[in-house]
Formats: structure tokens, C-alpha cells, sequence
């Protein structure tokens, strides 16, 4: 969603999910949040959000590297 807006479509196929169910639920709540937005049928993390959510993403990255391994 940082790269290009997708559809929950685009978005369920891309999870390999086999019920739209959770996307629209995950999705309405990042929505709520204002993490993401919604516009016509896709949707974006905000311009705003960019920044903190690739430094999120990174951080969770970084806990998850083990040493050695």
C-alpha cells in the first residue's frame, strides 16, 4: 500500500487469502485508524503514515533477525 494503491481484491490475492472476510475487516480498521484511506475502490497507507510505518517495519524486521542465524 506504500508503493501503489491497491483494491482489496488486488490486496486478498496478494495475501493468498481465500475469503475476502478478513481483508475488508483489517482494512476497515486500518481505515479507522487513519493509517490508511480509502479512495473510489483502493486503498493507500496516508502520506502521513509513510515514514513512521517503514520505520515500524524496519524496527519489527531488526527484533526478528536473530544473530547467527
Amino acid at each position: 500500500l506504500i508503493d501503489s494503491p491497491r483494491s482489496a481484491a488486488e490486496l486478498q490475492k496478494l495475501l493468498g487469502s481465500s475469503s475476502p472476510g478478513p481483508v475488508y475487516h483489517h482494512l476497515r480498521e486500518l481505515v479507522g485508524t487513519g493509517l490508511v484511506v480509502q479512495t473510489a475502490r483502493h486503498y493507500a497507507v496516508a502520506a502521513r503514515h509513510v515514514v513512521p510505518v517503514l520505520a515500524a517495519v524496519t524496527a519489527a524486521l531488526d527484533l526478528g533477525h536473530r544473530p547467527g542465524s
